[in-house]
């Protein structure tokens, strides 16, 4: 496609005709409506309907039904609590061993201090010792003064380990109340328990690689007792058992009734990502090539984002068709990210080739996009990792606390740590992936260095990156302080066909002007104080609905808090990094070069296809102002040191 046959007008909104990305996000809509229909393996069927019309109310009986439920069914766990809000306290203790609940806590308060008050070691049966334990650890946990629920808590911890009854109720509460397993004989256990128990003390492989022989056989057993005629409570540790069986041989079981919250998993961060673009696309005027190209552009990204969220729910439904391994779930979270990310690059390479930015072939520039995309997805995994590590560890060291505020503080940690890791990292990065080089031309050299001088920076830290055979024209500096700080050029820009000598000075003036006021400095922490600000804003306002036992209202302020922070952030810094945009412009032309670098921006916008005017609205989300507005400031600038 040349400049000339360009269609400015957007297919996907006119009727025209589709093109490659357009007729896939269509496909993929397909085949999520017929995926709807592939229905959840029989076996699994089958144990819900059961667990439904269990009729019983042993603590083996409630925890069954809201573990399942948890697992599968959330709108078993309400069945359950309902039946158990009109029960007894030992029908609550067992709905509270397996799902915390405010609702059910408050409601049997009371009694189950009571009930705290009668424990007699010895004399208190095993099954609700089991039962008062994850209570007192709970409140432990909440309130970290109360040393008499510690106290309590332990001695019953102790008593179990070595005196309490090895039954199903006993391995179920194994990990969640942190009992030693001691005098186990593995002799007396149902073959139900046996199997809960060789899951939940299976080692991280046996997690991945999905059940064992000995599983294997378990659950086949527990299966053929589950046919005959046994009693419900009974049924009911059979029912969970063979249910946490399936989890690990059909994991996709697990997340498919919450299949739309895991889509926002995904959703977030891609609306964090292509909103922009989504910006670009709506507010974009005018036919020009420009402006047909941001359109395009951004489109793409957008659909792009919509396969990914497509994916997601279109591979967790096709494997529900087969049995497989646990880590396999894994792999079900980063195909919808990493297959429409190899696409957007083939995708957006095919429109930079089509708009004359690249000159060379299309394979070429893939190979380099496609290893640059693959250090970024190490990079990512790794952060991934980094991240989850420190809000597990938080949680574990601030256990009174609510999730909602340890993740928000996570977050913040994360957020400061990331920023100037990032900051830090990124020459480095541009470096090795970009394969940058000092400038070649000496003659160039010599007048860089002589303006470089000036700021007292040192010449051999500005890079030229290759810009593999594209007219793509572009500078910028990164890094914080000293050494790590760096200038990068455009190979472009080098070539005096395109730009010459002076308005190539005038653009390193204007980052040599960035380097000297510290601009990057005062960004990054400009950034983290206004992100730090909001999350701690949110956090002691959580804290304080925490002590007003407004429960539900602290998660959701404290949950919210990092996206709020981001937003609030995100926003004050592209203000501010459109004013530091404005005082090195005007810093380059206070040194002589506003004309020179006015005629180095148009035509920086012109290889770029940029648009030359922003509406005000989107120049709220943007880093610089547009060109426009850059050129009004340059020559005031200019006129004002005329003037003295």
């Amino acid at each position: 496609m040349s400049g000339k046959d360009i269609n400015l007008i957007d297919p996907i909104f006119t009727g025209g005709r589709m093109g490659k990305i357009e007729i896939i996000v269509v496909l993929a809509l397909i085949a999520l409506i017929l995926s709807s229909n592939i229905r959840e393996p029989a076996p699994v069927t089958e144990l819900r309907s059961m667990i439904w019309r269990l009729n019983c109310s042993e603590p083996a009986c409630i925890i069954s039904k809201v573990q399942i439920g948890t697992w599968a069914d959330y709108g078993l766990v309400e069945k359950t609590k309902q039946e158990v809000l009109n029960g007894t306290v030992n029908e609550a203790l067992s709905f509270l061993l397996a799902h915390n609940d405010a609702e059910v806590r408050q409601s049997f308060r009371s009694r189950i201090d009571e009930k705290i008050s009668q424990v007699k070691l010895g004399g208190t049966p095993s099954d609700e010792l089991i039962l008062l334990a994850k209570e007192l650890k709970f409140r432990a946990e909440h309130n970290s003064s109360d040393e008499e629920s510690q106290r309590k808590f332990n001695e019953i911890k102790e008593w179990l380990a070595e005196n309490g009854k090895k039954d199903f109720l006993y391995v179920y509460a194994l990990d969640i109340i942190g009992i030693e397993s001691r005098n186990m004989s593995r002799a007396n256990l149902s073959d139900a328990t046996l199997l809960l128990l060789s899951i939940t003390n299976a080692p991280v492989n046996s997690e991945l690689i999905g059940p064992n022989s000995e599983q294997v056989f378990l659950s086949r057993s527990v299966a053929n007792e589950i046919g005959s005629d046994i009693p419900q409570e009974r049924l009911a540790e059979d029912l969970c058992s063979l249910f946490a069986y399936y989890s690990i041989t059909y994991p996709a079981v697990i997340i498919k009734d919450s299949i739309f919250s895991m889509m926002a998993i995904y959703a977030l961060p891609l609306a964090l990502i292509c909103w922009m673009s989504v910006l670009s696309y709506f507010t974009s005027k005018g036919r020009g090539k420009s402006i047909a190209f941001q359109r395009e552009y951004s489109k793409n990204l957008i659909l792009t984002a919509l396969l990914a969220i497509i994916l997601f729910p279109i591979l967790i439904q096709l494997s529900l068709l087969f049995s497989l391994f646990p880590a396999a779930i894994y792999i079900i979270f980063v195909l919808p990210i990493l297959l429409p990310t190899f696409f957007y690059i083939w995708s957006s390479t095919n429109l930079l080739k089509d708009y004359g930015l690249i000159k060379i072939s299309r394979e070429r520039f893939l190979i380099a996009r496609y290893k640059e995309s693959i250090l970024i997805a190490a990079g990512g995994a790794l952060i991934t990792v980094v991240s989850l590590l420190v809000i597990s560890n938080m949680q574990r060291i601030f256990a009174y606390m609510s999730f909602g505020v340890v993740s928000a503080l996570a977050v913040l940690f994360l957020l400061v740590f990331f920023s100037i890791f990032a900051v830090v990292l990124f020459p480095m990065f541009i470096e090795f992936t970009s394969q940058s080089c000092e400038i070649g031309n000496l003659r160039m050299r010599k007048r860089l260095k002589a303006l470089a001088e000036k700021l007292g920076y040192n010449v051999g830290s500005i890079r030229v990156i290759p810009t593999a055979g594209s007219n793509l024209a572009n500078a910028f500096q990164s890094g914080l302080i000293g050494n790590n700080v760096k200038i990068f050029i455009f190979e472009t820009m080098l070539d005096r066909r395109k730009f010459n000598e002076k308005e190539l000075e005038a653009v390193v003036a204007h980052e040599l002007a960035h380097i000297n006021k510290r601009h990057v400095l005062k960004t990054v922490f400009g950034y983290l104080l206004i992100a730090s600000g909001v999350i701690a804003l949110f956090v002691v306002v959580s804290l304080l609905l925490e002590t007003a036992n407004l429960g539900t209202a602290r998660e959701v302020l404290a949950i919210s808090a990092p996206y709020a922070a981001l937003a609030v952030a995100f926003i004050s810094t592209m203000w501010m990094m459109r004013k530091f945009e404005f005082e090195a412009d005007s810093a380059a032309a206070q040194m002589g070069y506003a004309t020179e670098l006015i005629s180095a921006l148009k035509k920086i916008d012109k290889h770029n296809l940029t648009p030359t005017t922003l509406s005000r609205f989107a120049t709220i989300f943007s880093s610089h102002a547009d060109l426009t507005s850059r050129i009004k400031n340059l020559r005031e600038t200019q006129e004002s040191v005329s003037k003295r």
